[in-house]
């Protein structure tokens, strides 16, 4: 486990903090895109337009998402993944204290 100074804690956290909004506003774009590729799948419309032609730039904004959440949940002491879950303490890598 790494040693981290009382400064460099304290940045962590911060740098946490901004990253665990950015991966909640991750979390709510993608939403949408899986309810519009669940949608198109079964022939409904959405907002009054066809789901089918919708599939493509949902796929593609579901891509992204995907891509801005591995880049952005990583632990800003070590820079290694954080895991499934949302609200992590500690990273299980280097064992920065994260809140």
């Amino acid at each position: 486990m790494a040693q981290f100074t009382a400064r460099q804690e304290e940045e962590i956290k911060e740098q946490f903090a901004r990253r665990e909004k950015r991966q909640w506003l991750i979390i709510l774009l993608f939403l949408p895109c899986v309810l519009v590729i669940g949608m198109a799948s079964k022939g409904g419309q959405v907002l009054g337009i066809a789901g089918e032609s919708l599939v493509v730039p949902a796929f593609i904004a579901r891509g992204g998402a995907a891509i801005c959440s591995v880049w952005n949940w990583r632990c800003p002491g070590c820079g290694r993944m954080l895991g499934k879950g949302l609200a992590p303490r500690f990273c299980s890598h280097c064992g920065a204290a994260l809140k």
